[in-house]
């Protein structure tokens, strides 16, 4: 383009009239790079400095890790997404942007200067540990989609280590899940929701999602998450009859969703944890807290006490997965 000439006209720094355009040049660590075209070379001075501010304006704020998180999150990336996968990829971003800082808050950070260290720093911060452990994995997977994309030049979450986490122990006995299935009475989609979850080591967002066209001759789809791979469930009694329980009941409109509320629509996650919750309250002051258990718990009970092919039951696709769900103790000999 040959030479700049100063210009007469009171452009911004590193805007330039050529070819007919008006152009701004950006310079950055030492030297220029690219070229925006702001104008035609018709256009009143006015619109030039309009255009150059609202690029420069944009250009100071993106940088942060809040605009990072925000681009991502209207991404197709996120959008391919489960619903409670996006829910809770939200939820991580609203709790690291707003965490306090010396400065100000972690979304205020740049993200260019954010590094390992800085990373760390914000785990140790944190006191909920393993809750940290689940955001980490949030700004891993951030930076990694950024880095393909050459949004940043690194991924600085890279080489830094989650945080201890205790593997969850708890062995759901035949007794407490009986005690818990006989307690719940009400809503009637607590119980089948158990015996689908123990039966078919499914999650709870698994068994929610089931609709009749899961119900299948040879017996129940079971469409898995998170990796896992996607198997059928053939039929036992007792698992027909939980699935007989959520066709039979009565709605005002039909619907395909097996269990749904009143007016056919799913029963949200939300309003299961509620109910769950409940019932598990009543349950610690009739029975005693060691009687208490999450609901995913059933799940790893259904893989315990599978005696064939664990891993195929369950549907994941490693060994190592399907050991941290197998938790009843094994039975030995004793040393002769």
């Amino acid at each position: 383009m040959g030479r700049h000439r100063k210009s007469q006209l009171p452009l911004p720094k590193y805007v330039y009239l050529a070819k007919g355009r008006y152009i701004y040049k950006p310079w950055n660590d030492g030297q220029f790079k690219g070229e925006i075209v702001l104008c035609p070379g018709d256009a009143p001075i006015s619109k030039v400095w309009e255009a150059y501010e609202s690029i420069t304006a944009e250009k100071a704020t993106r940088r942060t890790l809040k605009w990072l998180f925000d681009k991502y999150l209207v991404s197709p990336t996120f959008k391919e997404k489960a619903a409670r996968t996006q829910k809770d990829y939200a939820r991580y971003a609203e709790i690291i942007t707003a965490t306090p800082t010396k400065t100000g808050n972690f979304g205020e950070s740049d993200v260019d200067k954010i590094t390992a260290p800085v990373i760390r720093k914000y785990m140790d911060r944190r006191t909920a540990k393993v809750q940290a452990n689940r955001e980490l994995a949030f700004i891993k997977l951030v930076f990694s989609w950024a880095y393909e994309r050459g949004i940043v030049k690194m991924n600085p979450a890279t080489g830094v280590s989650r945080n201890q986490e205790k593997a969850r122990e708890l062995y759901v006995t035949d007794e407490m899940y009986s005690l818990v299935f006989n307690q719940a009475e009400s809503p009637w989609y607590i119980r089948p929701a158990m015996e689908v979850a123990y039966l078919c080591r499914a999650r709870k967002g698994e068994v929610l999602a089931l609709t009749r066209h899961d119900v299948l001759a040879e017996g129940l789809r079971i469409r898995r998450t998170k990796g896992s791979k996607t198997n059928i469930v053939r039929w036992s009694e007792r698992l027909r009859a939980a699935v007989a329980t959520c066709i039979n009941k009565e709605r005002t409109v039909s619907t395909t969703i097996l269990f749904s509320d009143s007016h056919g629509q799913q029963i949200l996650e939300t309003t299961f944890d509620t109910s769950w919750q409940r019932l598990m309250q009543k349950i610690q002051a009739e029975f005693g807290e060691e009687n208490r258990f999450h609901f995913h718990d059933l799940k790893a009970k259904g893989v315990s006490d599978d005696e064939g092919d664990k891993q195929k039951g369950s549907g994941h696709k490693s060994a190592a997965m399907v050991a941290t769900y197998d938790r009843k103790p094994s039975s030995v000999d004793s040393v002769k």
